[in-house]
């Protein structure tokens, strides 16, 4: 079964490549949304502490203020807000908006939803930096290094009842920021200057939605501009400032 199994992905590889990695993300991602849900629903079936789908998603208004920006959109209402100094703002209200209509406005459903897309998001962006970094790897070690690399974040909602291990999991609480924080080496190291670009005007978007996106960055651009020195020397560090 495994050899044919093996045989089919092998054919259609040759046959058409880009089908095929995109067929295996979508399976990678189909996977992380399964685990998700799961977690989630292993946390909202607790009556402790570690219930934190309904003692801090829905009891926390900065959790639901998004959900309820939405349901105005869709409910075509006057749309005069006020919004309290919590940045959120993109990508936090794309993804909300998407989440509220996947789960037709129910409230647990759409906090479920949130949880999926960015837990897959942040597979996509671990993704896009093992490609990057280790290029010359077989697609489906690629797909696999970024699998494991997105398990920490998966499973730490496991562990424990601190709020902390679950802010990925939430529509607000700077998922914008520490997610465009880890794109940030794409910036420099993305081959595809197309893909540059639609990686800086991302940033961009997203550094004026949260400034504090600027100082998670801090950590990626000290270690880019050491890698860059020891490669190249500081000719190569004037380069990538004036960028």
């Amino acid at each position: 079964m495994k050899v044919k199994i093996k045989n089919f992905v092998k054919s259609l590889y040759s046959k058409n490549p880009s089908l095929t990695i995109f067929l295996t993300i979508m399976i990678a991602m189909i996977f992380i949304g399964l685990a998700t849900f799961l977690i989630f629903l292993n946390r909202a079936g607790s009556s402790s502490l570690n219930n934190w789908p309904t003692n801090w998603d829905l009891s926390n208004s900065d959790n639901s203020i998004l959900f309820q920006f939405s349901q105005d959109i869709f409910k075509a209402r006057n749309l005069s807000w006020n919004f309290s100094p919590q940045v959120y703002i993109f990508p936090e209200i794309p993804i909300s908006i998407l989440s509220y209509a996947l789960a037709l406005g129910n409230v647990y459903i759409y906090f479920i939803f949130v949880a999926i897309i960015n837990n897959c998001l942040l597979f996509l962006i671990l993704l896009a930096l093992t490609r990057t970094i280790y290029s010359r790897a077989r697609y489906i070690d690629q797909i696999f290094g970024a699998l494991l690399a997105s398990m920490p974040l998966l499973l730490l909602p496991l562990l424990g009842s601190n709020q902390i291990f679950s802010y990925q999991l939430a529509p607000t609480y700077y998922f914008g920021a520490y997610l465009m924080a880890l794109a940030t080496p794409l910036i420099f190291y993305l081959r595809n200057t197309k893909y540059r670009l639609i990686t800086s005007i991302l940033y961009c978007l997203t550094a004026a939605s949260n400034p504090l996106l600027i100082v998670f960055s801090v950590p990626s651009l000290l270690l880019i501009i050491v890698s860059k020195y020891f490669k190249n020397g500081l000719k190569e560090i004037y380069r990538i400032t004036l960028e």
